[in-house]
């Protein structure tokens, strides 16, 4: 999967093959994340492009990021360089918490 030829269902076959796991460290900010480590580097890549070339720029808590809404989560990574890039996280769209977000 390149993003050359990516689209959404391509995105959603990966969000829906790969692990998730909730982050039990950070329960104030609930969310889940899947690792570079856990997938294939290609379909993880284009996912993170998808994310670069779709999101939307917004702020949430006190980050600034790159995010994009798929379904019933919203998406991004903490901003490194693609090809170092290691964790992509996720949050669904309706958990309250998520009246701290700010576009």
């Amino acid at each position: 999967m390149s993003i050359a030829n990516t689209g959404l269902d391509e995105i959603n076959q990966f969000i829906e093959t790969v692990h998730w796991k909730y982050a039990s460290t950070m329960p104030k900010v609930p969310h889940e994340y899947t690792m570079r480590e856990w997938n294939d580097a290609a379909p993880f890549e284009a996912f993170l492009h998808y994310i670069l070339h779709f999101g939307d720029l917004r702020k949430e808590y006190h980050w600034k990021r790159i995010y994009l809404d798929v379904g019933d989560y919203y998406y991004w990574w903490m901003g490194a360089p693609i090809h170092r890039a290691t964790v992509i996280n996720r949050a669904r769209l309706d958990q309250p918490e998520r009246s701290n977000f700010i576009s």
